[in-house]
């Protein structure tokens, strides 16, 4: 029995991803502009999507319950809610995935740290307009308003900085980013800037 359910969790783990890949791959929610929102209405989808078919395939073999197959929806939600973070999302906003990106359309050549960041200024911010992107991303999410090309803070916008100052003071990340009093801080002593 254990065996059986095992296995019924198992294929809904690679079941789940596999629709969770083929509703991307078929545009569905298209038009959602941010990959990671469209991701996590996609994870609602194939979770909704899961649990049918399971509860289906559970009934047709009489290998699992109705609870059995929202259990390992769950189970597949969760992974496919962490795989979008770890993968689509670090590729379509990582700076170091486009640094890495740039070298490897140079394979034989070595590079300064000026170099790159040459490079990051020159393709990245102006050529692919990443700035104007995370901007509108930002107005979009709510965190920002827009008026005659100026942006400024949204309440929202205040709420969840101080929500990742949080965050990053439990898992260590580099205050810089989002604390920027911090980083000014850093620039009256004397010491390093980002």
């Amino acid at each position: 029995m254990l065996l059986s359910t095992g296995m019924v969790f198992a294929v809904a783990v690679v079941a789940g991803l596999a629709i969770l890949i083929l509703l991307f791959q078929l545009g569905i929610a298209g038009g959602i502009a941010i990959l990671f929102y469209r991701g996590v209405v996609l994870c609602a989808l194939a979770f909704v999507i899961s649990i049918a078919l399971f509860a289906w395939l559970g009934r047709l073999t009489g290998r699992a319950s109705l609870r059995d197959a929202i259990a390992a929806a769950f189970l597949s939600l969760g992974l496919n809610l962490s795989v979008l973070v770890i993968a689509p999302v670090t590729v379509d906003r990582s700076i170091s995935v486009f640094i890495l990106g740039y070298m490897a359309v140079h394979p034989d050549r070595a590079f300064t740290t000026q170099e790159i960041e040459t490079a990051f200024r020159d393709i990245y911010v102006a050529r692919l307009h990443q700035i104007e992107r995370r901007m509108d991303e930002q107005r979009q999410s709510g965190n920002v308003h827009e008026s005659d090309g100026a942006y400024s803070i949204s309440s929202r916008g205040l709420s969840f900085i101080m929500w990742a100052r949080r965050i990053g003071q439990l898992f260590g990340a580099d205050p810089r980013l989002v604390d920027q009093q911090e980083t000014g801080r850093e620039r009256q002593a004397g010491g390093p800037v980002p």
